[in-house]
């Protein structure tokens, strides 16, 4: 029954939405034009004006699909695919993440060759951790 709605109200001007949401943190995905979008975040502020809450000014943004955006440590965005005309929507570890856990990784398992058994263990966890997981399992589907 949805899927009849969306195309109908394209048809009449309307855009389609899809809100994502985790613990405190949200994005709201809509397929129209940018004035819908904007208009959609006023009325987000007014709901939750309603229930004492408030949108931080700073992490208030709109954004194309095409220019990505980074949420949850996670990078969105549409490319096309190699060798083809269709464009995918991509999730792959923002390089802020991917910055922070190579540091991590860094200080565990610094320059010493001779490092002592128990310093390669924490190595080795730090690299099956957090967002360097995603990262290789990313790499190695690609």
């Amino acid at each position: 029954m949805i899927r009849r709605k969306r195309p109908k109200r394209r048809r009449h001007g309307f855009a389609n939405y899809r809100l994502i949401r985790y613990a405190d943190d949200f994005a709201i995905m809509v397929s129209g034009a940018r004035a819908h979008a904007e208009a959609l975040l006023d009325e987000v502020a007014e709901v939750l004006s309603g229930l004492a809450l408030r949108l931080v000014m700073d992490n208030r943004r709109v954004v194309h699909i095409d220019e990505g955006l980074d949420f949850l440590g996670w990078r969105i965005q549409r490319h096309r695919k190699r060798g083809t005309s269709k464009y995918y929507v991509y999730t792959y570890p923002a390089q802020k993440a991917v910055r922070s856990c190579a540091r991590e990784i860094k200080a565990i398992c610094w320059q010493d060759v001779n490092l002592p058994l128990e310093a390669r263990a924490g190595c080795g966890q730090a690299m099956r951790s957090g967002y360097y997981v995603g990262a290789t399992a990313q790499l190695a589907v690609e």
